[in-house]
Protein backbone atom coordinates (compact mmCIF):
# COMPACT_ATOMS: atom_id res chain seq x y z
CA UNK A 1 0.00 0.00 0.00
CA UNK A 2 2.76 2.36 0.81
CA UNK A 3 5.08 4.11 -2.06
CA UNK A 4 9.02 3.48 -2.98
CA UNK A 5 10.73 5.24 -0.38
CA UNK A 6 14.00 6.85 -2.32
CA UNK A 7 16.06 7.82 0.08
CA UNK A 8 15.89 6.85 4.41
CA UNK A 9 17.52 10.47 5.16
CA UNK A 10 14.68 12.64 6.56
CA UNK A 11 14.62 16.29 7.26
CA UNK A 12 11.97 17.33 9.78
CA UNK A 13 10.16 21.31 9.92
CA UNK A 14 8.97 23.21 13.10
CA UNK A 15 5.33 22.71 11.65
CA UNK A 16 5.37 18.97 11.96
CA UNK A 17 6.50 19.28 15.64
CA UNK A 18 3.98 21.92 16.11
CA UNK A 19 1.11 19.71 14.71
CA UNK A 20 1.68 16.81 16.63
CA UNK A 21 1.72 18.44 19.91
CA UNK A 22 5.39 18.78 20.01
CA UNK A 23 6.54 15.35 21.42
CA UNK A 24 2.99 13.77 22.39
CA UNK A 25 1.47 12.74 18.41
CA UNK A 26 1.22 9.32 17.95
CA UNK A 27 3.17 9.76 14.31
CA UNK A 28 6.00 11.75 16.23
CA UNK A 29 6.66 8.89 18.52
CA UNK A 30 7.01 6.62 15.86
CA UNK A 31 9.56 8.71 13.84
CA UNK A 32 11.08 8.73 17.09
CA UNK A 33 11.32 4.81 17.13
CA UNK A 34 12.42 4.57 13.32
CA UNK A 35 15.32 6.48 14.01
CA UNK A 36 16.38 4.91 16.90
CA UNK A 37 16.31 1.88 15.17
CA UNK A 38 18.61 3.15 12.51
CA UNK A 39 15.75 2.55 9.96
CA UNK A 40 15.42 6.74 9.14
CA UNK A 41 18.50 9.18 9.08
CA UNK A 42 16.66 11.75 10.78
CA UNK A 43 17.98 15.41 10.93
CA UNK A 44 16.70 19.49 11.38
CA UNK A 45 18.57 22.01 11.27
CA UNK A 46 19.70 24.31 13.71
CA UNK A 47 17.55 26.98 12.80
CA UNK A 48 14.73 24.42 13.51
CA UNK A 49 15.58 23.47 17.15
CA UNK A 50 15.13 26.95 18.26
CA UNK A 51 12.28 27.54 16.43
CA UNK A 52 10.96 24.38 18.43
CA UNK A 53 12.06 25.98 21.29
CA UNK A 54 10.48 29.34 20.61
CA UNK A 55 7.53 27.62 19.55
CA UNK A 56 7.29 25.63 22.72
CA UNK A 57 7.30 28.67 25.10
CA UNK A 58 4.64 30.78 23.11
CA UNK A 59 2.64 27.69 23.59
CA UNK A 60 2.99 27.70 27.20
CA UNK A 61 2.23 31.60 27.32
CA UNK A 62 -1.10 30.66 26.04
CA UNK A 63 -1.79 27.64 28.01
CA UNK A 64 -1.28 30.15 31.28
CA UNK A 65 -3.43 32.34 29.67
CA UNK A 66 -6.42 29.92 29.09
CA UNK A 67 -5.83 28.43 32.60
CA UNK A 68 -6.71 31.46 34.12
CA UNK A 69 -10.01 31.86 32.55
CA UNK A 70 -11.04 28.03 33.39
CA UNK A 71 -10.14 29.36 36.60
CA UNK A 72 -12.11 31.88 36.90
CA UNK A 73 -14.62 30.21 35.20
CA UNK A 74 -14.69 26.96 37.87
CA UNK A 75 -15.41 29.91 40.89
CA UNK A 76 -18.50 31.08 39.05
CA UNK A 77 -21.57 30.71 40.74
CA UNK A 78 -23.16 28.03 38.42
CA UNK A 79 -20.25 25.76 38.97
CA UNK A 80 -18.79 26.20 42.84
CA UNK A 81 -22.19 23.83 43.81
CA UNK A 82 -19.61 20.68 42.89
CA UNK A 83 -17.18 21.71 45.56
CA UNK A 84 -20.28 20.39 48.10
CA UNK A 85 -19.10 16.79 45.81
CA UNK A 86 -15.61 15.13 46.80
CA UNK A 87 -14.96 13.63 43.70
CA UNK A 88 -15.16 17.29 42.04
CA UNK A 89 -12.83 19.27 44.78
CA UNK A 90 -9.18 18.74 42.79
CA UNK A 91 -10.86 20.70 40.52
CA UNK A 92 -10.88 23.74 41.89
CA UNK A 93 -7.38 23.46 43.51
CA UNK A 94 -5.60 26.69 41.88
CA UNK A 95 -3.38 25.82 38.74
CA UNK A 96 -0.41 27.51 38.55
CA UNK A 97 2.47 27.78 35.54
CA UNK A 98 6.08 28.56 36.01
CA UNK A 99 6.83 29.70 32.45
CA UNK A 100 10.53 29.05 33.20
CA UNK A 101 10.19 26.04 35.18
CA UNK A 102 7.61 23.88 32.41
CA UNK A 103 10.18 25.97 29.32
CA UNK A 104 13.15 23.94 31.06
CA UNK A 105 11.29 20.69 31.16
CA UNK A 106 10.01 20.99 27.94
CA UNK A 107 13.44 21.66 26.64
CA UNK A 108 14.59 18.37 28.44
CA UNK A 109 11.97 16.52 27.02
CA UNK A 110 12.87 17.90 23.39
CA UNK A 111 16.83 16.99 23.73
CA UNK A 112 16.00 13.62 24.89
CA UNK A 113 13.79 13.42 21.71
CA UNK A 114 16.36 14.15 19.58
CA UNK A 115 19.02 11.94 21.33
CA UNK A 116 16.41 8.52 21.38
CA UNK A 117 15.87 9.33 17.75
CA UNK A 118 19.31 9.79 17.14
CA UNK A 119 18.76 13.10 14.89
CA UNK A 120 21.59 14.66 14.09
CA UNK A 121 21.65 18.91 14.02
CA UNK A 122 22.61 20.46 10.90
CA UNK A 123 24.97 24.20 10.85
CA UNK A 124 22.73 26.72 9.18
CA UNK A 125 26.31 27.39 8.10
CA UNK A 126 25.39 25.31 5.14
CA UNK A 127 23.12 28.19 3.39
CA UNK A 128 24.06 30.89 1.41
CA UNK A 129 22.81 34.18 2.39
CA UNK A 130 23.11 35.50 -0.99
CA UNK A 131 20.95 32.76 -2.52
CA UNK A 132 18.53 33.33 0.09
CA UNK A 133 18.35 36.78 -0.64
CA UNK A 134 18.33 36.48 -4.41
CA UNK A 135 14.74 34.30 -3.86
CA UNK A 136 13.81 37.32 -1.76
CA UNK A 137 13.79 39.79 -4.31
CA UNK A 138 12.06 38.01 -6.88
CA UNK A 139 10.20 36.81 -4.36
CA UNK A 140 10.60 33.10 -4.89
CA UNK A 141 9.63 30.04 -2.83
CA UNK A 142 9.46 30.47 -0.18
CA UNK A 143 8.67 34.35 -0.55
CA UNK A 144 5.88 34.21 -2.46
CA UNK A 145 3.27 35.64 0.05
CA UNK A 146 4.29 39.48 -0.72
CA UNK A 147 2.11 39.88 2.71
CA UNK A 148 4.49 37.36 4.68
CA UNK A 149 7.70 37.82 2.64
CA UNK A 150 9.73 39.01 6.08
CA UNK A 151 8.30 36.18 7.69
CA UNK A 152 9.88 33.07 5.71
CA UNK A 153 13.49 33.97 6.22
CA UNK A 154 13.72 31.30 8.51
CA UNK A 155 12.12 28.96 6.09
CA UNK A 156 14.36 29.77 3.30
CA UNK A 157 17.77 29.66 5.54
CA UNK A 158 16.36 26.11 6.31
CA UNK A 159 15.60 24.87 2.69
CA UNK A 160 18.87 26.57 1.29
CA UNK A 161 20.77 24.52 4.11
CA UNK A 162 19.43 21.80 3.56
CA UNK A 163 19.69 22.06 -0.16
CA UNK A 164 23.42 23.21 0.44
CA UNK A 165 24.06 20.00 2.79
CA UNK A 166 22.50 17.25 0.16
CA UNK A 167 24.79 18.84 -2.72
CA UNK A 168 27.96 18.28 -0.45
CA UNK A 169 27.43 15.00 0.08
CA UNK A 170 25.40 13.46 -2.80
CA UNK A 171 22.24 12.83 -0.94
CA UNK A 172 18.31 13.13 -1.54
CA UNK A 173 16.31 13.50 1.26
CA UNK A 174 12.59 14.12 2.32
CA UNK A 175 11.96 16.82 3.80
CA UNK A 176 8.65 16.95 6.18
CA UNK A 177 6.60 19.92 6.58
CA UNK A 178 2.67 21.35 7.28
CA UNK A 179 4.01 24.74 5.78
CA UNK A 180 2.40 25.30 2.11
CA UNK A 181 5.93 27.38 1.38
CA UNK A 182 7.79 24.60 2.28
CA UNK A 183 5.66 21.78 0.28
CA UNK A 184 5.60 23.79 -2.91
CA UNK A 185 9.33 24.05 -3.02
CA UNK A 186 10.31 20.66 -4.52
CA UNK A 187 13.69 19.98 -7.09
CA UNK A 188 15.61 16.40 -7.62
CA UNK A 189 17.10 16.09 -4.25
CA UNK A 190 14.39 17.67 -1.75
CA UNK A 191 11.26 15.64 -1.98
CA UNK A 192 8.31 17.56 -0.45
CA UNK A 193 5.42 15.18 -1.51
CA UNK A 194 5.73 13.04 1.96
CA UNK A 195 3.54 13.81 4.87
CA UNK A 196 4.33 12.14 8.36
CA UNK A 197 1.24 9.99 8.09
CA UNK A 198 2.28 8.44 4.47
CA UNK A 199 5.92 8.07 5.92
CA UNK A 200 5.18 6.41 8.96
CA UNK A 201 2.82 4.34 7.32
CA UNK A 202 5.58 2.84 4.75
CA UNK A 203 8.09 2.53 7.50
CA UNK A 204 5.91 0.64 9.69
CA UNK A 205 4.97 -1.42 6.95
CA UNK A 206 8.75 -1.90 5.83
CA UNK A 207 9.87 -2.54 9.15
CA UNK A 208 7.08 -4.54 10.67
CA UNK A 209 8.52 -7.37 6.92
CA UNK A 210 11.30 -6.80 8.28
CA UNK A 211 11.25 -8.08 12.04
CA UNK A 212 8.71 -11.20 10.32
CA UNK A 213 5.68 -9.28 11.03
CA UNK A 214 3.82 -9.20 8.08
CA UNK A 215 0.92 -11.10 9.38
CA UNK A 216 0.57 -8.16 11.76
CA UNK A 217 0.00 -5.62 8.77
CA UNK A 218 -2.01 -8.24 7.00
CA UNK A 219 -4.67 -8.53 9.81
CA UNK A 220 -4.85 -5.05 10.36
CA UNK A 221 -5.39 -4.26 7.19
CA UNK A 222 -8.25 -7.14 6.75
CA UNK A 223 -9.96 -5.59 9.71
CA UNK A 224 -10.09 -2.13 8.07
CA UNK A 225 -11.26 -3.20 4.76
CA UNK A 226 -13.75 -5.73 6.47
CA UNK A 227 -15.25 -2.84 9.15
CA UNK A 228 -15.77 -0.25 7.34
CA UNK A 229 -19.53 0.10 7.14
CA UNK A 230 -19.12 -0.41 11.24
CA UNK A 231 -16.17 2.26 11.10
CA UNK A 232 -18.74 4.32 8.99
CA UNK A 233 -21.40 4.76 11.35
CA UNK A 234 -19.82 5.00 14.59
CA UNK A 235 -18.28 8.12 12.72
CA UNK A 236 -21.51 9.32 12.54
CA UNK A 237 -22.14 9.74 16.17
CA UNK A 238 -19.01 10.86 16.95
CA UNK A 239 -19.02 13.66 14.53
CA UNK A 240 -21.85 14.93 15.68
CA UNK A 241 -20.73 15.84 18.84
CA UNK A 242 -17.61 16.37 18.05
CA UNK A 243 -18.86 18.80 14.97
CA UNK A 244 -20.95 20.75 16.73
CA UNK A 245 -18.19 21.68 19.90
CA UNK A 246 -16.46 22.38 16.65
CA UNK A 247 -18.72 24.78 15.63
CA UNK A 248 -19.76 26.27 18.44
CA UNK A 249 -16.16 27.38 19.61
CA UNK A 250 -14.75 28.37 15.17
CA UNK A 251 -17.49 29.18 13.11
CA UNK A 252 -17.28 33.03 12.19
CA UNK A 253 -19.59 35.21 9.98
CA UNK A 254 -18.15 38.30 9.18
CA UNK A 255 -18.84 40.81 12.20
CA UNK A 256 -22.00 38.95 13.37
CA UNK A 257 -22.86 37.87 16.95
CA UNK A 258 -23.72 34.22 16.72
CA UNK A 259 -26.37 33.81 19.72
CA UNK A 260 -26.70 29.77 18.75
CA UNK A 261 -25.68 27.08 16.88
CA UNK A 262 -27.41 24.03 16.16
CA UNK A 263 -26.38 21.31 14.09
CA UNK A 264 -29.67 19.65 12.72
CA UNK A 265 -28.22 17.05 10.04
CA UNK A 266 -25.15 14.61 9.42
CA UNK A 267 -26.12 13.93 5.58
CA UNK A 268 -23.47 11.82 4.54
CA UNK A 269 -20.15 10.63 5.19
CA UNK A 270 -17.00 10.44 2.71
CA UNK A 271 -14.36 8.04 3.66
CA UNK A 272 -10.94 8.19 1.79
CA UNK A 273 -9.84 4.37 0.43
CA UNK A 274 -6.29 5.26 1.69
CA UNK A 275 -5.63 5.21 5.43
CA UNK A 276 -2.39 4.82 6.80
CA UNK A 277 -0.76 2.73 10.01
CA UNK A 278 0.74 5.29 12.26
CA UNK A 279 1.65 3.16 14.89
CA UNK A 280 1.58 -0.71 15.45
CA UNK A 281 2.98 -2.71 18.28
CA UNK A 282 2.53 -6.43 19.31
CA UNK A 283 -1.15 -6.50 20.09
CA UNK A 284 -2.66 -2.93 18.63
CA UNK A 285 -2.40 -0.64 15.92
CA UNK A 286 -3.48 3.03 15.68
CA UNK A 287 -5.04 3.94 11.96
CA UNK A 288 -4.99 7.29 10.26
CA UNK A 289 -8.43 8.05 7.73
CA UNK A 290 -9.35 10.77 6.26
CA UNK A 291 -12.26 11.71 4.63
CA UNK A 292 -15.43 14.33 4.39
CA UNK A 293 -18.69 15.45 6.21
CA UNK A 294 -21.88 16.91 4.48
CA UNK A 295 -23.87 18.50 7.36
CA UNK A 296 -26.61 21.10 7.87
CA UNK A 297 -27.06 23.68 10.55
CA UNK A 298 -29.18 26.37 11.47
CA UNK A 299 -27.54 29.72 13.18
CA UNK A 300 -28.99 31.87 15.39
CA UNK A 301 -27.58 35.64 15.40
CA UNK A 302 -28.40 39.02 16.11
CA UNK A 303 -28.68 41.32 12.78
CA UNK A 304 -27.50 44.56 13.85
CA UNK A 305 -28.02 46.67 10.16
CA UNK A 306 -31.10 48.83 11.92
CA UNK A 307 -29.83 49.05 15.81
CA UNK A 308 -27.97 51.45 16.90
CA UNK A 309 -25.11 51.38 20.03
CA UNK A 310 -25.40 54.09 23.12
CA UNK A 311 -22.50 54.20 24.68
CA UNK A 312 -23.70 55.62 28.07
CA UNK A 313 -25.41 52.43 28.27
CA UNK A 314 -23.04 49.95 26.84
CA UNK A 315 -25.63 48.33 24.41
CA UNK A 316 -27.41 48.24 21.53
CA UNK A 317 -31.24 48.92 20.62
CA UNK A 318 -32.89 47.70 18.06
CA UNK A 319 -31.13 44.97 17.33
CA UNK A 320 -32.87 41.60 15.27
CA UNK A 321 -33.02 38.19 16.13
CA UNK A 322 -32.41 36.20 13.21
CA UNK A 323 -31.81 32.43 12.01
CA UNK A 324 -30.30 30.73 9.30
CA UNK A 325 -30.14 27.69 8.01
CA UNK A 326 -27.00 25.93 6.22
CA UNK A 327 -25.74 23.18 3.96
CA UNK A 328 -21.72 22.65 4.18
CA UNK A 329 -18.99 20.27 3.93
CA UNK A 330 -16.04 20.18 6.42
CA UNK A 331 -12.88 17.49 5.90
CA UNK A 332 -11.79 15.24 8.74
CA UNK A 333 -9.15 13.12 9.98
CA UNK A 334 -9.59 10.68 12.51
CA UNK A 335 -7.38 8.07 14.65
CA UNK A 336 -9.11 4.15 14.76
CA UNK A 337 -7.69 1.51 17.16
CA UNK A 338 -7.39 -1.99 15.39
CA UNK A 339 -6.94 -4.54 17.73
CA UNK A 340 -4.89 -6.78 15.56
CA UNK A 341 -3.82 -9.77 18.21
CA UNK A 342 -5.89 -10.61 20.79
CA UNK A 343 -4.17 -10.54 24.54
CA UNK A 344 -4.27 -13.83 26.28
CA UNK A 345 -7.70 -14.56 27.89
CA UNK A 346 -9.72 -12.20 24.85
CA UNK A 347 -11.68 -14.26 22.45
CA UNK A 348 -11.69 -11.73 19.35
CA UNK A 349 -9.39 -9.32 17.24
CA UNK A 350 -10.65 -6.25 15.26
CA UNK A 351 -12.10 -2.70 15.03
CA UNK A 352 -11.53 -0.60 18.31
CA UNK A 353 -13.15 2.31 18.00
CA UNK A 354 -12.57 6.03 17.35
CA UNK A 355 -9.50 7.48 19.10
CA UNK A 356 -10.05 11.24 18.17
CA UNK A 357 -11.58 13.42 15.24
CA UNK A 358 -9.41 16.45 13.97
CA UNK A 359 -10.90 19.06 11.40
CA UNK A 360 -9.04 20.04 8.33
CA UNK A 361 -10.94 23.50 7.86
CA UNK A 362 -12.34 26.14 9.10
CA UNK A 363 -15.99 26.85 8.83
CA UNK A 364 -16.38 30.70 7.66
CA UNK A 365 -19.63 32.35 6.14
CA UNK A 366 -18.60 36.21 4.89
Amino acid sequence: MGKQLKTDIVFIDTSVFVNENFLHGNKIKELKKYGGTGYLKIKIIDITYNEVLKKMKEFLEKAKSKYKQVDKTLQSQEIRILKNIERYTSYFSPIKIDIEKEFSELKRLLDNFIDDANIEIISSDFASIKEVFDKYFMAALPFENNNEKKNEFPDAFVLNAIEKWCMKFNKKVILLSNDNGMKNYQNKIILTEWSLSTLVDNITRLYEKDQKHQQRIDRIDQIMNKNRTEIKSDLKGDLSHSLSDFLHDSLSIGYIEVENIDLLDIEGININEKYNIISADENDAYVEIMGGVDFSCEITYFDKEDAFYDKEDDMWFGEEEKTLKLKENINFKSTLIINHTPLAGEEFAGYGGIEDIEFLDEVSIN
